[in-house]
């Protein structure tokens, strides 16, 4: 909701499709003729000072009684909720979004901006009467909300609107910026003095982090690339720059390597499934269901022919790569083979190999580590 001509109108928007205006005045409080005034008992904080008294009678602005009476209704395009109400700083502006990508302006007119338009619709109004019948009586102009808040224009963002906010600047000109759910901040200008103002896209700053928790992390062989991943999306990055290389949308991420080569990378999802994925053209190459829980860990062989992942499931396999021929393109492509499970009686939680690969640690959720034989 917002204030608007200097605190004397409220303008609140609800999961409706209308914005509602009221009308803010305080109650005054009748006394019946003849009651006796109330007065305060004094304190000893008080002053004695008779000359610099107040009157006894007179209410603070706390005490007042606040009535809100609707004023009228401002129809939106949109259909859902409103997410976010925001106005300038003089509330001359103020526009409206919903769960879409669409920010609705609106303006409010200035006392001196609705008379001319009021007396604008009463000239013509009389002069349809006049045409209509000659003696007609003079025709009465009821004055409305739509008389003194005009729809602006519409703006079309590149993405699903967050928060905005809007600053009226000398001349006319209206700056707006806009938060999206995709990280990216857009700001436009238009021009309010103009019959139909058009919006124009000034700037846009994208955030390429993360919209979740990043739950692991992995460097690449050679040490140039990082890669991220989260709940929803695996992201590689240049170490150096600091730039997104690749984004990739992905299950919930709980651990994650590099293939040799660094040209895939492998991710540990909580559904208990490992995801293949090609960096080059960041597709993803093979779903495989290798547990039934959280897969909570992952780790390269010494010999750099196979992986070890750790579960929630009470197990722990190995599997080996390998190419095969994809059978939409005929081209080879690398996948996972399970070779080896073994069975524990507690949830693992991280494996580990030896740099000899002959040993093999385990940590259990009961705080134990077992090491074994590979």
């Amino acid at each position: 909701m917002v204030l608007l001509n200097q605190g004397n109108r409220l303008l609140t928007g609800s999961a409706d499709s209308e914005l509602r205006a009221w009308d803010i005045n305080f109650l005054e409080e009748e006394k019946a003729e003849g009651e006796p005034k109330v007065k305060k008992g004094k304190t000893l904080l008080d002053d004695e000072d008779e000359d610099h008294e107040k009157e006894d009678d007179d209410e603070s602005v706390e005490e007042r009684i606040l009535r809100c009476k609707k004023a009228g209704s401002i129809l939106r395009e949109a259909r859902d909720r409103v997410v976010s109400l925001t106005s300038d700083s003089r509330a001359r502006v103020f526009g409206c979004h919903g769960n879409d990508s669409v920010l609705e302006l609106f303006t409010v007119l200035s006392e001196e901006e609705v008379t001319k338009k009021m007396s604008k619709k009463l000239k013509k109004a009389k002069k349809k009467a006049a045409k209509a019948q000659e003696d007609a009586p003079e025709p009465v102009m009821e004055r409305m909300l739509k008389d003194e808040i005009v729809r602006l224009t519409n703006i079309k963002a590149s993405a699903k609107i967050r928060w905005m906010d809007c600053l009226l600047c000398a001349g006319g000109e209206l700056k707006v910026a806009l938060l999206l759910q995709n990280n990216t901040i857009e700001t436009y200008s238009l021009k309010t003095s103009d019959k139909t103002p058009v919006a124009n896209k000034m700037a846009r700053l994208t955030l390429g982090g993360h919209r979740t928790d990043i739950r692991t992390l992995a460097f690449s062989s050679d040490n140039l690339a990082v890669l991220s991943a989260s709940g929803d999306t695996v992201k590689v990055w240049n170490r150096s720059t600091l730039q997104v290389i690749r984004t990739m949308a992905c299950e919930y991420a709980l651990c994650s390597l590099f293939v040799p080569g660094d040209r895939q990378i492998i991710l540990g999802t909580k559904s208990g499934k490992l995801q293949i994925f090609e960096l080059a053209s960041g597709s993803l190459l093979e779903t495989v269901e290798a547990h039934d829980g959280a897969l909570w860990s992952l780790c390269l062989a010494p010999d750099q022919r196979g992986i070890v992942t750790g579960s929630a499931d009470k197990t722990v396999k190995f599997w080996e790569f390998e190419l095969m021929k994809d059978t939409g393109t005929n081209q080879k492509r690398l996948t996972v083979k399970h070779t080896r499970t073994l069975q524990l009686e507690e949830d693992i939680l991280c494996v580990k190999f030896s740099p000899d690969h002959r040993l093999l640690a385990v940590s259990l959720l009961d705080c134990t580590v077992k090491v074994f034989y590979t």
